[in-house]
């Protein structure tokens, strides 16, 4: 069994960031293909999103569908993938390509950005099951307020007992944060103006 610390997690991260000021500029800025994806053993491959960066400093409005690549070539282990227009990613066939235990896959993509050919890879191995499983045995909260303090002032934070999948081949855990109920059309409620970095308001939104 193991136990996190959220709090303490968050803030290296934090304080290990230095200045919380970033100077962008143009010369930073090269064309680069974004791949998010998974594989599941006994699964089709499907929702594999080819997309890609833009500048920070961009003023143009940016619309979802204008980062995603369309026409890229997508391979996993040689077969070719199938860009599906309602999912708006790619999918391989049940029957031209099937995912196993322990097997290593590697995802081919090429596509043209900004008139620049690019291309890029990725290789992964599906880890075998080994008879343990990832398991939450306990967390004190369900959910907590941006920086919510206990009755003596006390900075509230997460801890988890979970037991570890066992001779797992991957060797690390995710954690993620993420805002319930968020809403754009009622900001004031949805979006943490006590920001501690910046002095904010509904019109910086």
């Amino acid at each position: 069994m193991q136990k996190i610390s959220f709090l303490i997690f968050l803030s290296v991260v934090i304080f290990a960031c230095g200045e919380p000021t970033v100077e962008i500029g143009e010369n930073n800025y090269s064309p680069k293909i974004v791949v998010e994806g998974y594989l599941f053993p006994n699964r089709q491959v499907e929702n594999i999103r080819i997309s890609r960066n833009i500048p920070l400093n961009s003023n143009a409005a940016i619309k979802r569908d204008s980062l995603i690549i369309k026409n890229a070539t997508v391979k996993i282990n040689g077969v070719q993938l199938n860009f599906n227009e309602n999912k708006k990613s790619y999918e391989a066939d049940e029957t031209a390509l099937q995912i196993f235990e322990g097997e290593t896959y590697k995802l081919e993509v090429t596509a043209k950005i900004d008139g620049k050919e690019l291309s890029t890879t990725s290789t992964t191995k599906v880890p075998q099951r080994n008879g343990s499983k990832f398991e939450i045995l306990s967390i004190n909260f369900d959910s907590l307020f941006y920086r919510e303090r206990d009755a003596n002032g006390e900075l509230k934070s997460f801890e988890i007992t979970f037991n570890p999948v066992l001779n797992a081949e991957n060797g690390f855990y995710a954690l993620g944060l993420a805002a319930l109920d968020a809403d754009s059309s009622n900001i004031s409620e949805t979006f943490i103006f006590d920001n501690i970095f910046a002095d904010l308001d509904a019109e910086d939104v």
